[in-house]
């Protein structure tokens, strides 16, 4: 052993010998479930089910940066009998992010100290809340092994109702408040057979068979989770939870029956929501064993006191139905299986339930014409940031010198752009909905007239004729906030103008006639040769710059976006322009442009955000 290891084994002795501690042997060790290197046996005057507790410290090395771990030897306390043991035995005492000086080994006295603290305080009852707190740490306990399950559903809908769900082969059951929300989650995931206007009769037919296998069960909603003691067992414990804590005990029975009769419903399953402190909680409770021949079931929609079921399996030979307060009977000592369902719902997913804008963010359709190296990673943080619904324009094919700036990567060269990228989103983020269109928008194009249904446009063509045709039709139609992001030379400036009804701070920028239209008026960098490179292509030509300096109008611009829909801003037109690094724009050639020092000053060293206002027909720094 070395010296190190034998002086701490020491020192650890010498601190936990005052409280009768004793250190376990060799062969102690070994009958152990894990390795450990020590451990140390202490006991307590604490009692439960009249046996004394007995506690371990365990470690696995003695090394600086190792918390020991406290384990209750004896008496056996199983999971749920007190709050934070585990199946084991073991105590979470502290959690990951607690911090300590390791390099004095006597805090094992406070870790023993708390572990004592906790045990006592759980054995009074003062921890019984804890149960509540972390309901899932216990549950999971009481919880079967089997398929996913992964629930749409929104929780903020505090009320027992019918849900829709549909078995992937993939990915288990899947449940949603709506079946057309549950059918585009569905197709996002590319889970069903095609719908497009191309699809051959198999696969429409291979789709409508599909979603047949879409059925309905209930989600019941209770006003408080349950402790481990309430832990429905069989399926009559369930019903007696119902009738004892649910307002409305008969509706939510004949859901549940009425699920259990459908011929479809071959595993029947009950969702369960409730409000913890952390947050809402689902869980499931399925039927072990099919309660009939799923071939024969039926079941009529009259109310249970008059409800007949229609299930052989359950028939005493005399009767061509069952009353449904005979089939609860029957079926109450069938076993209930717990089930682990996953949260995929907005509210969870865009902030776990803390997120109070999420909702608001979610409501709003964004449209983003142009769906290059700007608008294909900016469309992707919007969708980050909670927006759910989104049209996509871009007529243009993915090219693979492309994908050192673009979202896309080489799978999508050769492939329409827009067309790609909402494959790309809809996979990633199923609980969307985004429309594409393969096209350049115009006001002549064919989905022209579908861009009054966004509540916010954002442009990111950087083409001058394309730009006028959108304030034009914000004009024409009140459109309502036009949003435009674009770069110059080799991303050294980028830039985010948003352009209230008939404001004219987007042509403000701009020069609007004679030789220069369409070129700045306040370009922030000054290149003494033309960036812009040439290809072998007609009338090719491309703009050099990677992915790292866009990356920062990528932010600035789905930000602004975001605080657009928050209403954060006054009601009039303004920008914010993003500088990079003076060193890196001399290194490429460039440097400030005169006309920008002087209408909004210097950047000297850049790597800044300047926010500007349009107010009297003229731009001027807002900062200053």
């Amino acid at each position: 052993m070395p010296d190190c290891l034998k002086k701490k084994i020491d020192q650890l002795n010498k601190i936990l010998a005052p409280y009768g501690a004793r250190k376990l042997s060799n062969t102690e060790l070994s009958i152990l479930d894990e390795k450990y290197i020590c451990v140390w046996e202490l006991p307590t005057d604490l009692v439960f089910n009249d046996d004394s507790i007995v506690l371990q410290i365990r470690y696995k090395s003695l090394t600086q940066h190792d918390i020991p771990e406290v384990f209750v030897s004896s008496p056996v306390i199983n999971v749920c009998q007190l709050p934070h043991i585990e199946k084991n035995g073991k105590l979470c005492v502290w959690p990951n992010t607690y911090i300590i000086d390791l390099s004095d080994n006597s805090y094992v006295l406070e870790l023993l100290s708390d572990a004592y603290s906790m045990l006592k305080k759980g054995i009074k009852g003062d921890l019984r809340d804890d149960f509540i707190d972390e309901f899932q740490n216990y549950w999971i306990y009481h919880c079967n092994k089997i398929e996913r399950v992964i629930s749409l559903c929104d929780l903020n809908i505090k009320s027992t109702r019918l849900v829709y769900g549909y078995k992937a082969k993939t990915l288990g059951w899947i449940y949603s408040d709506g079946e057309q929300k549950l059918i585009n989650w569905l197709d996002n995931q590319k889970l069903l057979s095609s719908n497009s206007d191309n699809s051959n009769a198999r696969d429409k037919h291979l789709r409508q068979r599909q979603l047949s296998r879409i059925i309905s069960i209930p989600l019941i909603f209770f006003e408080n989770a349950w402790y481990p003691e309430q832990y429905p067992r069989t399926i009559r414990d369930l019903f007696n939870l119902i009738n004892e804590y649910h307002n409305e005990p008969d509706i939510v029975d004949e859901f549940i029956l009425k699920s259990i009769a459908n011929i479809y419903n071959r595993n029947p399953t009950v969702l369960i929501a409730f409000p913890t402190p952390s947050g809402m909680n689902i869980i499931g409770i399925r039927i072990s064993e099919n309660v009939g021949d799923r071939h024969t079931d039926r079941y009529d929609t009259r109310a249970i006191a008059n409800g007949r079921f229609h299930i052989n399996s359950l028939l005493d030979g005399h009767r061509d139905y069952i009353n449904g307060r005979i089939l609860k009977n029957r079926i109450g000592e069938l076993k209930a299986q717990n089930i682990l369902v996953e949260r995929n719902d907005n509210s969870w997913i865009m902030g776990r339930d803390h997120n109070p804008t999420y909702k608001k963010i979610s409501e709003h359709t964004v449209a983003i014409i142009g769906c290059g190296s700007v608008g294909s990673s900016i469309s992707r943080l919007l969708i980050q940031s909670g927006i759910t619904n989104i049209m996509l324009w871009d007529e243009d094919s993915m090219k693979s010198e492309n994908s050192s700036r673009h979202l896309l990567g080489f799978d999508s060269v050769n492939k329409n752009k827009a067309s790609a990228l909402a494959s790309k989103l809809r996979l990633e983020f199923p609980n969307t909905n985004i429309e594409y269109f393969n096209e350049e928008w115009s006001e002549n194009a064919e989905s022209s007239t579908r861009i009054t249904e966004a509540d916010l446009i954002l442009s990111c063509t950087a083409d001058w004729n394309t730009e006028q045709q959108l304030l034009s039709k914000q004009s024409q139609c009140n459109l309502g906030v036009l949003v435009f992001a674009f770069v110059e030379a080799h991303a050294m400036a980028g830039h985010v103008i948003v352009n209230q009804i008939d404001s004219g701070a987007f042509n403000a920028w701009h020069y609007t006639q004679g030789e220069k239209i369409g070129a700045l008026r306040y370009p922030a960098t000054y290149w003494k040769e033309n960036t812009k490179k040439r290809i072998a292509a007609c009338a090719g030509e491309f703009q050099p710059y990677g992915a790292i300096p866009l990356a920062n109008l990528h932010s600035l611009a789905a930000r602004t976006i975001i605080d657009l829909i928050l209403n954060r801003f006054p009601d009039s037109s303004f920008a914010y322009s993003y500088l990079g690094r003076q060193e890196e724009l001399v290194e490429l050639g460039g440097q400030w442009n005169d006309c920008w020092i002087n209408k909004f000053g210097n950047p000297n060293k850049g790597d800044r955000i300047i926010s500007l206002i349009y107010e009297n027909s003229s731009w001027m720094n807002n900062d200053a």
